[in-house]
């Protein structure tokens, strides 16, 4: 642990102002000064502020500390030891690192020879034998006489007497803990007494008793007594979400142990974590809210914090407390952590169960008190977590929903007399006809795939005559024993059925039958994707059947507002069919639900490691989620679960978990923090202690990127760069391009384009079709058009161009800045979303001593105008599109596709290729179609994410000019006799070898210019006076055409 993290927490603990360092300018080398204003109470019970710095003798080198970093701590090990360090309270913080733990003991020496002190021999003695305890001589730099005298001879000697008496030191230093934390554990146990009095308590706890998770609260309580860890496998509304950590705070407030209590509970997403806490609190009857004066529940979540010294029960995302790892791998101030979804095996999820596993054993080694582990879900494969943490208890606690009838496929089409019409699209091609299809797919050369599809589908008018029937069936999955009971053209549908297409023509047919013999209450319709949501959405409103029924749907893509019409309850006698995603599968709860059709397909994304590249691939959900979503169905009474896939496969065919999300994403960003938490292990080896490690080649890949960006030197280990990346909580090459658009003067677009990649694109709208979405994105791509993006074929500048027009127009009234998001497909909530992100990251920078904010000007606050200020030193190029495609280049290298030398003059058989393959730009660009319809301005484009669907698209992407490439990208091989140079030995560029000569020294004089102020962040602000490097730079660039 930091000494500035230890200070922030005794800072908050004591309820102190935030501890502020400032550079110091008397200093030669790199010093800061630590101002700790401790203002708190009445003005005659307040300690006087702090200021405090380290001194020529205390720093590393005659030019002081080696950088900001260093010099911050350093300050703040001396503002610990001024504020806790006396005579009474002779302490050596454990976590303190080698280096300001020999600074402390040195002060501490020096402290316990003075006049202050006023202590005899035997209390300085008694002091040594505190160090020898807490640190041993192996870990002690002791100070020669001239800083206090030499005691090596004493301490060594010392050193073999006292080792008996460590488990005594150890019960001596709890006991310590437990008088520190008694009054505030005394005032809070009577104030829990108190509120249980109140009348609003008193009903809402009536309330809360009955929830099944209740009953089990003294078990989960004994079970953590003696063990570290506890699985905790509730069934939807059993309660555990709300009350488990409510249990473990009140047992340590009665047990007057609620002064050093601090739980954490994690939550997968951020409107749960925030929902959660408020609903807690209101539980807890806290006048003040979640975060407010006196309130013991917080939250903590991207953009959005409230937590006060007084917070003793904080709800966070998965990502929250990944990032407070970083800077305290012991979680030193932290009792409890709850893992609350784990079912859902996120990348996040499994990664903080890896880092956490061990923490209570680590934590004992370093004589600190275990931390408990809770780990909760809804479907949980308990016995698999409760292995993995060293055959930890399991406590089930059964569900409050009502009983869920499910239907399964074949007892569908009998209850409808349902029968596969062989023009549906579900239904198989007779044997021979799939073939002759294939054929002629073939001989036209492949085709799209709508083209393709209706090639499948040209059945002829007697096709229905050329099924093989059930003995020869076309389903390979058909087997006629298991469907003896059912009726014989259902028997027969399903021996020609393709289970894994939706049979949309069944569904509605569906909705009519429910609709008929169900009562009031609203069908919930599962989907596997977007697409699939808004189809089914446009055909029941074009049908006569339902052009009373409410039709609304639910997926990620929606605003918050247009999410709450699914859970508004319509009025007697409408009924509400709701068609989503899998986000209603655990996410949210639709309280008037009481019938779900299940299509029991889910789109996943895939992500293979050889190609770098990712996929969304279509499946069947595992069996655990088709319980969830069959669930839905009983909030209210019991309910139907009508599910289109037969029970043959919901009971051998499906997995019964989902596949772990470490098993299908890119582990850039695990691999990269691993390094920054400074395990001392390979990330290999850290992943292989998961639930579920992930495959070799995955880490192998991870690793290949973060040196391609420069994270990681050829030894794998993590570089300066790799440092300030890890600081930044973006993907790696996102926090790239944000530090060098602070180096190529750039930064206010650089923010933009890093929130939108981070975040999502703000052409989103879903009140926009797919045609408003692309007219309003090229509008702004046109050459004619007033905007940054004007004819520069760049997605990346477009949402430049969008978010700055919504800004300007935002400034003139908030009504204008909603005309204009509607005029042009603009999500308004995205767009405050963006904003908000773009503040933060900028203060990040802030934080790391790479731009200054200016005087009279908040770093979080509403006044952050500084940012887009055109006069600022690091936005003197935000207008110069070839400086911002610079930065594209820098970050997003080696994404980059190459236009087909061959094709050069014949735009009709254009083709881009990567690395690897052919590629294609994703329809969705304002770049599609490029090199086909007209001319891309350079055969050069940059991409952020390349992903496979029916082809290999590139989503995200910026037609560059090889100046930029042969400046930022990749290792330049010069072949003089050829007067080209090749990069990274595939992409080609014509060029004078002269020419070529003076980019590849220019290349290394830029790249010990970005080394130079990475090594020296903070000395000096990255925003200062431009040198000769970047001059050069603007002067190549502003040459390109």
């Amino acid at each position: 642990m930091t000494p500035k993290n230890m200070l922030a927490q005794l800072a908050k603990r004591e309820g102190w102002l935030v501890p502020r360092f400032e550079r110091d300018k008397s200093a030669e080398g790199i010093r800061y000064v630590v101002s700790v204003e401790r203002s708190t109470g009445p003005k005659y019970k307040r300690k006087p502020t702090l200021v405090c710095s380290t001194h020529d003798e205390d720093e590393p080198t005659a030019g002081g500390w080696l950088s900001i970093n260093d010099a911050q701590n350093g300050a703040a090990t001396r503002a610990l030891f001024e504020a806790s360090f006396s005579k009474e309270n002779q302490i050596v913080p454990l976590e303190l690192s080698e280096t300001y733990r020999d600074l402390w003991v040195r002060w501490a020496i020096a402290f316990m020879n003075s006049d202050v002190a006023d202590v005899g021999e035997n209390a300085r003695d008694d002091f040594i034998d505190a160090l020898i305890k807490t640190i041993g001589t192996d870990g002690l730099n002791v100070p020669d006489a001239s800083n206090g005298g030499t005691y090596v001879d004493e301490l060594t000697a010392k050193a073999r007497e006292l080792k008996l008496k460590e488990e005594n030191d150890r019960l001596r230093t709890a006991r310590a803990n437990m008088n520190k934390h008694a009054e505030v554990s005394r005032r809070l146990k009577e104030h829990l007494e108190a509120t249980k009095q109140d009348p609003q308590w008193k009903k809402l706890f009536a309330k809360r008793s009955t929830l099944p998770i209740c009953a089990l609260a003294d078990e989960l309580l004994d079970r953590l007594r003696s063990h570290d860890a506890v699985v905790v496998c509730g069934e939807t509304g059993c309660g555990k979400t709300t009350q488990v950590p409510q249990f473990l705070l009140d047992d340590a407030i009665e047990r007057e142990q609620g002064g050093a209590c601090n739980i954490v509970c994690t939550q997968p997403r951020r409107v749960a974590a925030t929902s959660i806490a408020e609903r807690v609190s209101a539980e807890r009857c806290e006048k003040n809210g979640v975060g407010g004066n006196g309130s013991l529940v917080g939250h903590h979540v991207r953009l959005d914090a409230k937590i006060t010294s007084a917070t003793r029960l904080t709800f966070c995302t998965t990502g929250i407390l990944l990032r407070r790892l970083q800077g305290d791998r012991m979680l030193t101030d932290v009792t409890h952590v709850v893992v609350d979804e784990v079912h859902e095996r996120s990348l996040d999820g499994d990664f903080l169960l890896t880092l956490l596993r061990d923490l209570p054993r680590r934590r004992r080694e370093a004589g600190l008190p275990p931390v408990k582990l809770v780990l909760m879900s809804a479907t949980l494969n308990a016995a698999l977590f409760s292995e993995y943490l060293g055959g930890s208890p399991v406590i089930s606690a059964p569900g409050r929903s009502f009983p869920v009838d499910t239907i399964h496929l074949e007892h569908i089409y009998d209850t409808l007399d349902y029968v596969i019409d062989p023009d549906n699209r579900s239904c198989r091609r007779p044997k021979g006809k799939a073939e002759d299809a294939m054929k002629a797919i073939k001989a036209g050369g492949g085709g799209d795939r709508r083209r393709q599809n209706e090639l499948l589908g040209s059945w002829g008018e007697d096709a229905a005559s050329e099924f093989g029937g059930e003995e020869n069936p076309e389903n390979p999955d058909y087997d006629s024993s298991k469907y003896e009971y059912c009726k014989r053209n259902t028997r027969l549908s399903l021996s020609r059925l393709d289970e894994s297409v939706i049979d949309y023509d069944l569904i509605e047919e569906l909705l009519a039958y429910v609709d008929d013999v169900t009562d009031d209450g609203a069908v919930l319709v599962f989907l596997p994707g977007i697409g699939e949501v808004t189809g089914l959405l446009d055909r029941l409103a074009s049908s006569p059947r339902f052009k009373d029924a409410v039709l609304t749907p639910l997926h990620s893509a929606l605003t918050n507002a247009e999410q709450r019409e699914a859970f508004r309850v319509p009025k007697p006698g409408v009924r509400k069919i709701v068609v989503a995603t899998n986000v209603a599968e655990t996410s949210v709860t639709i309280e008037d639900i009481v019938v779900v059709i299940d299509s029991g397909r889910v789109k996943e994304r895939q992500w293979d490691p050889r190609r770098g590249m990712a996929s969304l691939e279509e499946g069947w959900v595992s069996r655990a989620a088709a319980k969830q979503r069959a669930g839905r169905a009983g909030r209210v009474r019991a309910g139907t679960c009508y599910a289109l896939f037969t029970s043959h496969r919901a009971n051998g065919a499906m997995r019964p978990f989902q596949v772990p999300e470490m098993h299908r994403a890119p582990l850039t960003e695990v691999v990269l923090q691993i390094a920054s938490l400074d395990l001392h292990s390979d990330a290999a080896v850290v992943l292989g202690n998961a639930p579920e490690p992930p495959k070799e080649e995955a880490v192998a890949a991870a690793k290949k990127t973060l040196t391609e960006i420069g994270a990681f030197d050829e030894l794998g280990r993590l570089t300066a760069l790799g440092r300030h990346l890890a600081a930044l909580p973006v993907d790696a090459r996102v926090a790239k391009m944000l530090l060098f658009g602070v180096i190529l003067r750039c930064l206010s677009p650089i923010l933009t384009i890093a929130a939108t990649l981070s975040y999502k694109s703000p052409f989103q709208s879903s009140k926009a079709s797919n045609s408003q979405v692309e007219a309003a994105m090229r509008a702004f791509a046109q050459p004619a058009a007033v905007s940054l993006a004007a004819g520069q074929q760049s997605d990346h500048l477009v949402v430049v161009a969008a978010y700055d027009g919504y800004i300007e127009a935002s400034k003139e009234s908030r009504n204008a800045g909603r005309r204009f998001a509607q005029k042009n497909a603009l999500d308004v909530d995205t767009m405050r979303q963006i904003s908000e992100m773009r503040t933060q990251y900028a203060a990040l920078l802030a934080d790391m001593g790479v731009i200054r904010v200016p005087a009279g000007y908040s770093l979080r606050g509403r006044n952050t105008n500084w940012l887009d200020d055109p006069k600022a030193a690091w936005n003197k190029d935000a207008r110069r599109v070839q400086m911002i495609k610079a930065v594209l280049t820098a970050g997003l290298y080696a994404n980059v596709a190459v236009g087909d030398e061959a094709s050069d003059q014949d735009y009709a058989q254009y083709t881009w290729k990567d690395a690897t393959s052919e590629v294609r730009v994703h329809p969705s660009s304002v770049n599609k179609g490029i090199g086909i319809d007209r001319k891309p301005a350079y055969p050069f484009m940059v991409y952020h994410e390349k992903m496979r669907t029916a082809r290999v698209y590139l989503r995200d992407c910026t037609v560059v000019a090889p100046e930029a490439l042969l400046l930022f990208g990749g290792n330049l091989e010069v072949q003089h006799a050829n007067a080209r140079v090749i990069m990274d030995n595939w992409i080609k560029f014509k060029c004078d070898a002269p020419v070529a000569v003076l980019f590849k020294y220019l290349r290394l004089a830029l790249d010990e210019d970005f080394a130079k102020r990475i090594r020296n962040a903070g000395k000096s602000s990255w925003s200062d006076d431009d040198d000769e490097i970047i001059v050069t730079i603007r002067r190549i660039l502003d040459d390109v055409q």
